[in-house]
């Protein structure tokens, strides 16, 4: 049989630096003062024949090229020739051919090197011709692969086969050779979709004698391809923004192949369905699919929802998109602490109903006995006293209201505010208070001694509203206690000069935080035997 080098793809094993100019294999281009040379060599089964032509283009006399045959040198040549034939009959085994060509330190002309062409041997053996793979490319279908088989010469009178992948995978027989064939033979053989990997396999065969003696050295093939087209989704969530309502995912599915799909779909990488994280049962595409994508599942901001699909021959696709759960905090209005009191006016942007904390100096304090208030409607209005035992007057806190929706945002509103007692206070012209907003005593208003029927000093005293809000209908007057009420008199003036003796003063309206001075003194007369104490009081109502 002959063996032809076809060049473009190479047909034969060519060792070494080269050049395939598509019908010609040449030694690669130099520099001056070098050299290079590229080997073929060939095991022949039985006594064959070698042919080729050749050339060279160079600098004559100084740029030469050269060949060698089995270590022997055949031939120099230079300058710029036409073709030489070179043929010879060779035994059986193996033969190498090697080709060089070398310059000097000047000119370089021509194609600047040696080339072969019309490259082929013969050699006693089996010919396979007119071999196909029809499909040649498939998806699920068998493949028929079908070859004809004859003799080069008399000798070749029968043939075993086998047939392989470039991956080693024999197709036919499961192992070493078919049985014995006389020759001429047409071999066609149905090789199931399932033996070939996804894209493109090329496909060998290989022929030998019976004893051996003919293996042919570069078995014929053909390439087949397999394909498989993932499957695809038209997908959609309703509505893509939600608050507290549920969402529905629905998905189109259809596949090229028409292969039978199975899926999976994650909510934030949580699997949602199957729940199990496995993928459903395999369902005849194409088909439409809907979930209910819970709220209780998603959190605020934006989640990702992710559809896998994968066919029944293992394609897979995956799809992605976002629905977005959007919940605005809790606001603050209205937020102030007056005295000892906390106010706030709490709304959620929403309409969702809300809790909330109170804390003072990081530490809760309302309510006492549960982490947060009972779900309320929006607005909420906080209207909290602070304890007293909380409380150390006439410093700087921290105070906190940790408010929550009924989704479990929570916002905080926060400020160091300076507490102080809260009611109508009683103080001096320094803002020193004479007793607590439950009435005891820090210091007394001390008027000194007076003798009997005379009037003491008048006083100067401060009433002011730290309540937290307006008050109105304010009266101040006088318990005389220890003091005789005729002869000891205890009286109030809103004015100091002229002082107008008065047992009680009404003052229409006072805001929070403001403070407004009356004057007291203490009127005897001759009949006053003694002395002691007198409380001054105030009552009013809210603006």
């Amino acid at each position: 049989m002959r063996i032809i080098e076809k060049f473009s793809p190479e047909t034969f094993t060519w060792s070494g630096s080269h050049r395939n100019t598509g019908s010609q294999i040449g030694t690669t281009y130099i520099d001056h003062r070098s050299s290079t040379q590229f080997t073929w060599t060939y095991n022949f089964p039985s006594a064959g024949k070698i042919h080729f032509q050749y050339r060279v283009s160079s600098e004559s006399g100084y740029d030469f090229f050269w060949f060698n045959f089995d270590g022997s040198r055949i031939t120099t040549i230079s300058g710029s020739q036409g073709w030489y034939t070179f043929e010879r009959d060779v035994a059986a085994g193996s033969h190498t051919l090697v080709f060089g060509y070398y310059t000097d330190s000047s000119v370089l002309r021509g194609d600047n090197g040696g080339f072969i062409t019309d490259f082929w041997i013969e050699h006693s053996g089996i010919d396979t011709t007119d071999m196909k793979a029809t499909p040649s490319k498939f998806h699920k279908e068998s493949v028929a692969v079908s070859f004809s088989l004859s003799g080069r010469d008399s000798a070749a009178k029968q043939a075993q086969y086998r047939i392989y992948t470039e991956t080693g995978v024999q197709l036919y027989p499961t192992s070493g050779y078919s049985p014995s064939f006389n020759l001429p033979y047409n071999a066609k053989h149905i090789i199931d979709a399932t033996k070939f990997p996804f894209g493109s396999t090329t496909i060998y065969v290989e022929t030998k004698d019976p004893s051996s003696t003919y293996i042919t050295p570069n078995p014929v093939y053909t390439v087949v391809t397999r394909t498989n087209q993932a499957p695809l989704s038209d997908m959609k969530v309703v509505p893509s923004s939600v608050h507290k309502e549920n969402a529905i995912l629905s998905f189109d599915v259809t596949d090229a192949e028409k292969d039978s799909v199975q899926f999976k779909v994650s909510l934030n990488n949580i699997p949602i369905q199957p729940a199990s994280g496995d993928y459903s049962t395999l369902i005849k595409t194409p088909f439409s699919y809907t979930i209910q994508l819970r709220n209780k599942d998603m959190r605020v901001g934006n989640n990702t929802v992710t559809l896998t699909l994968m066919d029944d021959l293992g394609a897979v696709r995956t799809t992605s998109l976002t629905v977005k759960k959007v919940n605005d905090a809790v606001e603050f209005d209205q937020s102030d602490v007056r005295g000892q009191t906390i106010y706030a006016r709490l709304t959620d942007p929403d309409g969702d109903m809300l809790r909330y904390q109170v804390r003072l100096n990081g530490k809760k304090i309302y309510p006492p006995d549960m982490d947060m208030t009972g779900l309320l409607n929006s607005p909420a209005y906080v209207n909290y006293k602070i304890p007293a035992e909380e409380v150390q007057f006439g410093n700087i806190h921290k105070v906190e209201i940790v408010a929550e929706d009924d989704l479990g945002m929570q916002s905080t509103w926060v400020t160091n505010a300076l507490i102080d007692y809260s009611g109508l206070m009683f103080t001096d012209e320094n803002g020193a208070y004479y007793s607590t907003d439950l009435g005891e005593i820090i210091k007394l208003l001390d008027t000194g001694t007076v003798v009997a029927g005379n009037t003491t000093g008048t006083f100067k005293v401060y009433l002011k509203n730290t309540v937290g809000y307006a008050v109105k209908n304010v009266s101040l007057f006088v318990s005389q206690r220890d003091l005789d009420a005729v002869y000891e008199k205890v009286e109030l003036s809103a004015h100091e000069d002229p002082f107008i003796p008065r047992s009680t003063l009404e003052i229409p309206h006072l805001e929070y935080g403001e403070r407004v001075p009356f004057y007291v003194r203490i009127n005897t007369t001759r009949q006053a035997v003694g002395g002691g104490l007198f409380d001054i009081r105030v009552v009013g109502d809210p603006a």
